[in-house]
């Protein structure tokens, strides 16, 4: 059916068929269901790492106002995957990434968690020799006063 509209043709959409259209499984958002206390793990991550301005870097790092990032930290709304991704790419994306699988099994995931840890180990032996030669340091000082 087609019909005028301030001097231009305009055709009226078909309603024919629309009861057969695949939607495919409508899962619908529970805001307590268990399988998104992801979630809550990942706004517990978030106020860990930034405590202070927190809906300030998150909207920063994610994209999207601040007004959004208080409705997540609210508990209000959910995040959408691409601002889960955005929040993996930071320098606190692996405890994101932790949150999100959880207990899981799978070889390639504990490889990873070996990685990290293994990592983390050389950061610590890296700042403890630091401060071992910082220490060394003023006590060659103090030598030096005593001689």
């Amino acid at each position: 059916m087609t019909r005028i509209v301030r001097g231009r043709f305009v055709s009226k959409g078909s309603t024919e068929g629309t009861g057969k259209a695949n939607l495919g499984d409508v899962v619908p958002f529970g805001k307590n269901e268990e399988r998104f206390g992801v979630f809550e793990k990942i706004i517990s991550i978030i106020k860990a790492t930034w405590p202070k301005k927190t809906s300030a870097h998150v909207s920063h790092v994610t994209g999207v106002s601040e007004r959004a990032v208080q409705f997540w930290l609210a508990g209000e709304t959910r995040m959408s995957l691409e601002h889960v991704v955005a929040l993996l790419r930071t320098s606190e994306g692996f405890l994101v990434l932790a949150a999100v699988m959880g207990d899981c099994k799978e070889e390639w995931w504990i490889e990873a968690k070996l990685g990290e840890g293994i990592r983390q180990s050389r950061r610590a032996i890296a700042a403890q020799q630091k401060r071992i030669d910082e220490l060394k340091v003023l006590q060659s000082q103090i030598d030096l006063f005593q001689q």
